[in-house]
């Protein structure tokens, strides 16, 4: 392991614990215990710091930067063990309800246009948007794909058809939707999969 050694063109004051918030034997008893492993390494750093290695010497020992263990004493100093959590935001639902899910449900049985947007298919763009402008939850499209895909639909473009899907089925989802599928638009539609018994 290679030595680790101050700068002396930085002159940095260095970070002592709060000893305000719990003793050092119950911190520790709060790591042992501890079993996320995000937050046991931060805990890590806050036991070695207060054992009186400097911030170099324990992002070292962690292989994390110095300014990431700063920020965790820091956030300990100021909030105690909870300011080790991640901050989450607090204006924002995450999930959707059950009856928001039945909902997303009916709105993908038809086209975006009898839902009142002007496209002709659903894309996971166009999707996110209709929730947050319904809902006013905020999806990244990858994580709407998955929600998508635990309700039993999969992506599918219009250029390239899957190969392993049921083309019986597929015809008779287009047949249902009455024609969804007659477009020219280059975006991504959804197909229910039925599973056979």
């Amino acid at each position: 392991m290679d030595k680790i050694t101050e700068r002396p063109d930085i002159m940095r004051k260095k970070l002592n614990i709060n000893e305000n918030h719990m003793p050092y034997e119950e911190l520790k008893a709060v790591y042992n215990k501890c079993t996320d492993a995000k937050i046991k390494i931060k805990l890590l750093a806050i036991l070695q710091t207060w054992d009186g290695q400097t911030s170099l010497q324990v992002a070292a020992n962690l292989h994390k930067s110095d300014a990431t263990v700063r920020l965790w004493i820091h956030r300990y100093n100021e909030n105690s063990v909870h300011g080790l959590y991640s901050k989450t935001h607090s204006n924002r639902k995450s999930y959707l309800s059950p009856d928001q899910k039945q909902i997303l449900q009916e709105i993908l049985i038809h086209s975006p246009r009898e839902c009142g947007l002007d496209r002709d298919i659903w894309s996971m763009r166009l999707l996110a948007q209709w929730i947050r402008e319904n809902f006013r939850i905020e999806y990244h499209p990858g994580s709407l794909y998955k929600l998508v895909y635990s309700m039993g639909y999969t992506k599918q473009s219009l250029k390239h058809k899957r190969n392993d899907l049921d083309i019986k089925l597929q015809k008779k989802y287009e047949k249902e939707n009455n024609g969804i599928f007659d477009t020219n638009e280059p975006d991504t539609v959804f197909y229910k999969e039925v599973k056979p018994a």
